[in-house]
């Protein structure tokens, strides 16, 4: 059961506790009470109601006769997994945040053995007041996905929704989209994080891979396998968990898959991710260079936002995917295609035209001076010995001195360094 709750968080897994004193507790008392009253229904009416026995249905999970929380989760990630179109990835996200809103540490922990409306309002509502930014709409959707956890659970257990309601905050205006230029992205995958060199062709190649084929960061990269690489046709093809699966293929330039003398697929599987793998690994793309387990998306998005950082303030993992799709639409002007946003919408793997229309802007900004094929620039960045003769390079062995940076004996995953 245990191997089920997977990327369980470092907190214990507990739940409930009595409500603490907080400045807002009175106010928010009577918005409690006048939320009950809307639905007609008191708080002791609301603990009775919703206890009757749902259990008709085969696939409820009843509360009352699970042990404990662990327990409870594991019926909850199998009734997920059964009568959901939910992906793997969203599911994990789900417990994790079940997690999280049950660990007595916080404020307001919620008991799910002895659901109560107030500890869910009161629960929202600290998460609301000191981790969601009402100005810039900053974790929006990490009060979304709070609510959207919960919900299933109540779905899970037979409960109706309206009798824990909540009424989350307008949804933020999309902010102006940004990524690095393409002289940016080339410094990102030739810079130096490390002092050792295959730490750093490791993170520089994630780099690549992540501007190149423009994954849905970072769940698609933590996904992706080497066995979905078709080395002949020079394609690769992968699951897409926002789309349930829907396959993605795509054509990618045959100096990126097979180059030999470049930072390409074939050499890093060939030279430099054998170096990190080991009986854990699977046949995994991008496994941890310290522990040789897969990753899982939330660690691999911290890692390149962390690393990219070192070199553009602002850098997250998802400025990947706006810089292909930006580059690709300027690539298929310069090629003079006929319909350039339906082939750049088939190419980023997009659900509907008008995602791709959002690029066409952007792309028109970045024509005024960057007005090339992007992933030949980027391309350059790997040197003329990236490959099996690397370490015979002259320049190989003058690029690599130190930074000041820490090896992979020093190097603690949670220190790493960010830069101005």
């Amino acid at each position: 059961m245990e191997n089920e709750l997977n990327e369980k968080d470092d907190s214990p897994l507990d739940f409930g506790g009595d409500i603490k004193e907080c400045k807002f507790l009175n106010d928010l008392g009577l918005n409690v009470e006048c939320q009950s009253l809307n639905f007609g229904k008191d708080m002791v009416h609301l603990e009775s109601d919703y206890k009757n026995p749902y259990g008709q249905n085969p696939f409820c999970v009843k509360i009352e006769e699970c042990k404990d929380l662990e327990e409870l989760l594991f019926k909850i990630r199998k009734y997920a997994q059964t009568q959901t179109r939910l992906h793997s990835s969203t599911i994990n996200r789900v417990i994790r945040r079940l997690i999280s809103m049950a660990d007595r540490n916080q404020e307001f922990p919620v008991d799910y053995f002895n659901l109560r409306l107030e500890q869910w309002i009161y629960n929202m509502t600290w998460y609301k007041e000191n981790v969601y930014n009402s100005q810039t709409g900053d974790n929006f959707y990490g009060l979304k996905e709070r609510k959207e956890a919960f919900y299933l659970l109540l779905d899970a257990c037979g409960i109706p929704q309206s009798y824990f309601p909540y009424q989350l905050p307008s949804r933020p205006k999309h902010k102006p989209i940004r990524f690095p230029n393409p002289n940016k992205a080339y410094e990102i995958t030739t810079y130096h994080f490390f002092n050792e060199k295959e730490l750093d062709w490791y993170w520089q190649f994630a780099h690549l891979y992540n501007f190149i084929v423009g994954p849905r960061s970072p769940s698609e990269m933590a996904i992706m396998k080497r066995e979905w690489i078709d080395w002949d046709s020079c394609t690769v093809e992968f699951p897409q968990p926002k789309l349930h699966g829907e396959l993605r293929k795509i054509v990618l330039p045959e100096v990126f898959i097979k180059g030999k003398t470049r930072k390409s697929l074939k050499n890093y599987i060939d030279y430099h991710l054998s170096k990190f793998t080991n009986q854990y690994s699977d046949d995994f793309l991008f496994v941890s260079p310290w522990t040789g387990k897969p990753f899982s998306p939330p660690n691999l998005g911290k890692y390149l936002s962390q690393t990219g950082k070192m070199v553009v303030s602002s850098f997250y993992g998802y400025q990947g995917r706006h810089f292909c799709a930006t580059g690709t639409l300027i690539k298929k002007w310069i090629e003079k295609h006929p319909d350039p946003i339906e082939s750049t919408k088939n190419f980023m793997g997009h659900d509907r035209r008008k995602t791709t229309e959002r690029y066409t802007a952007l792309a028109e900004e970045y024509y005024v001076k960057y007005s090339y094929d992007w992933f030949k620039r980027i391309l350059k960045g790997g040197n003329n010995c990236w490959g099996k003769y690397a370490d015979r390079s002259k320049r190989a062995k003058n690029t690599f001195v130190s930074h000041g940076n820490p090896s992979r004996d020093q190097y603690s995953p949670a220190q790493i360094r960010t830069g101005d």
